[in-house]
């Protein structure tokens, strides 16, 4: 499967974005991930990691609030949330295909293994 079949399965709640905006956030992330990462998934990653900012920029059309309540009053009743930065690791944290991405390249990365390991 492509990055935009994977897309449209996984995320219907995208189903008004176009297949050509669809496509631009695809190369986004396509640019964005080195492509060694993930091997035989890395598609699959490129789709979680394209509807999570889709789903990111559809909130942000909508007025949705997203993002750490950074602070609170009682008087008048008001509260901030802050957002977090392209750049930030903890952006993946607001939404599930974030999450996802995140849970994906832990499994991906294998750390390397030092040859002089001194055994007991």
């Amino acid at each position: 499967m492509t990055s935009l079949e994977i897309i449209r399965l996984i995320a219907p709640e995208l189903s008004g974005v176009s297949d050509e905006d669809l496509t631009k956030f695809i190369d986004m992330m396509d640019d964005y991930f080195s492509s060694q990462i993930c091997g035989g998934n890395r598609d699959r990653l490129i789709a979680y990691a394209a509807a999570h900012y889709a789903t990111l920029i559809q909130q942000s059309e909508s007025g949705a609030t997203s993002g750490a309540v950074v602070g609170e009053s009682e008087g008048s009743v008001s509260r901030s949330y802050g957002t977090f930065g392209w750049s930030n690791p903890s952006r993946w944290d607001r939404t599930t295909y974030g999450i996802e991405v995140k849970q994906m390249l832990d499994a991906c990365i294998v750390m390397p293994t030092n040859r002089m390991v001194k055994r007991f």
